[in-house]
């Protein structure tokens, strides 16, 4: 997902991301959830988008 998001210029729709990865709407929410939870992505509108990765303090 993360390589996705990067050769896609940092942004997708969840919809063109499902497509771009071949996993299914759920996985992909869940992977969405982990990986913003992490700081990794953020939701932007209804778009994911890359997030730069700040390390804690």
């Amino acid at each position: 997902m993360l390589r996705r998001l990067t050769e896609a210029g940092g942004t997708l729709s969840p919809s063109a991301l499902e497509r771009a990865t071949g996993l299914a709407r759920s996985t992909m929410a869940r992977i969405t959830g982990t990986l913003t939870h992490m700081g990794y992505v953020r939701l932007d509108g209804r778009d994911v988008a890359l997030t730069p990765r700040v390390p804690p303090v």
